[in-house]
């Protein structure tokens, strides 16, 4: 054996040696905030950040109770979290306009609300609120559950879109550019939320094309 081939191997061992301890770290983790670890490296805080940024300064309410964001935002907010808050905004935007939700103009701070026996999605395991950006679902741990399982299948498959389980919702890893492993800490957290309180799936846009950025414990 050369010295080139030598090192060839000892350079090959160590990159699998440090893939396996790498994911080993994370699916063994057990209370991981897997929004700090998104491919795009932005964190739940970051997006929060900017809602609360866009909502003092930026937000605008339509006559028709539907959002836009004043085009100012772009020089204080980053472009990629610009675009996912208005694209989920978007979805929002489109039910309300259908009349599924409307805006109480009431209060200071705009507040998305559900319009009585309109929508045909909602399931007893799942309670939503509403934002102009999108949603948090808080579920049960009988919904974790089945969280669970969808993340898990769509892990199992990078080219795969699972059927949901009830109102459980299967991230798109070629539309969100989400990590399997990230994935799988999701997985992992839905699977403690099962055993305890269940979990929030804190989501941009519709519950019918959601945009999943962080799930937590409840």
């Amino acid at each position: 054996m050369t010295i080139s081939k030598f090192k060839k191997i000892v350079s090959l061992l160590l990159v699998v040696t440090f893939l396996i301890t790498t994911s080993s770290t994370v699916f063994a983790a057990s209370n991981i905030d897997v929004s700090s670890v998104k491919s795009i490296n932005i964190s739940k805080a970051d997006y929060d950040k900017a809602i609360n940024t866009i909502e003092t300064k930026y937000l605008i309410v339509n006559e028709d109770g539907t959002f836009s964001i004043d085009p100012a935002a772009k020089k204080v907010i980053d472009n990629q979290i610009l675009n996912d808050l208005i694209s989920g905004m978007n979805g929002i935007n489109t039910m309300i306009e259908k009349g599924d939700l409307y805006t109480d103009k009431s209060s200071s701070d705009p507040v998305v609300k559900r319009t009585k026996n309109k929508m045909s999605i909602m399931a007893a395991t799942v309670t939503y609120i509403y934002h102009w950006y999108g949603f948090d679902a808080i579920e049960n741990a009988e919904m974790a559950a089945r969280q669970q399982l969808v993340f898990e299948q769509a892990a199992n498959n990078a080219a795969l879109l699972a059927i949901p389980l009830g109102m459980a919702w299967t991230p798109s890893l070629l539309a969100s550019g989400l990590q399997i492993w990230i994935i799988s800490t999701w997985a992992n957290t839905c699977a403690q939320g099962a055993l305890a309180n269940g979990v929030i799936v804190f989501c941009f846009g519709s519950p019918s094309a959601p945009f999943i950025y962080s799930v937590q414990l409840r």
